[in-house]
């Protein structure tokens, strides 16, 4: 956020859950006098924290481990641009630039600058968002997740007879 804020003072960054960096991230922000834009509201239920996902124009997860992550689907459902850092599970779900964007890994210069370009650029924010929208329907909703388990049944089924 220092170096997005320098561009655009008025930018915010809400974050949600908590763990155990909390007290040194909050000493940070009031370090750094960056409270006016970064609020840490700790865990929310997570119909509310769907609503601020809808409500918000980037999401920004830089994970750096996750299993298989229903962040990133959550936020990909609610056709926003996704920015994480470029991991092998990150892989999984986000192509770079398609359905998301991929940074250099725990690489914060290119983190903020792609913030930044997501900030600038509406359409391609609007691009990834839909890419991203579109993939988790093809790929993650119900019903294909369903026909792939019937699949895998049907493949066990027919292997053990």
């Amino acid at each position: 956020m220092n170096i997005i804020v320098k561009k655009y003072k008025n930018a915010e960054l809400y974050i949600y859950g908590s763990g155990p960096l909390e007290g040194a991230l909050r000493d940070y922000i009031n370090t750094n006098k960056l409270d006016r834009n970064v609020k840490i509201y700790g865990f929310i239920p997570n119909e509310s924290l769907i609503k601020e996902i809808y409500y918000s124009d980037i999401i920004v997860l830089p994970s750096l481990y996750e299993a298989f992550s229903i962040a990133y689907l959550e936020a990909m459902a609610c056709k926003k641009p996704l920015i994480v850092f470029d991991y092998q599970f990150s892989k999984e779900l986000i192509t770079d630039n398609e359905t998301g964007i991929l940074v250099k890994q725990k690489s914060i210069n290119q983190l903020a600058n792609k913030i930044i370009e997501l900030i600038e650029n509406k359409s391609l924010r609007n691009k990834i968002g839909r890419n991203a929208y579109n993939y988790v329907l093809k790929k993650h909703s119900i019903n294909n997740v369903a026909k792939e388990y019937v699949k895998v049944y049907r493949k066990l089924i027919w292997k053990n007879h």
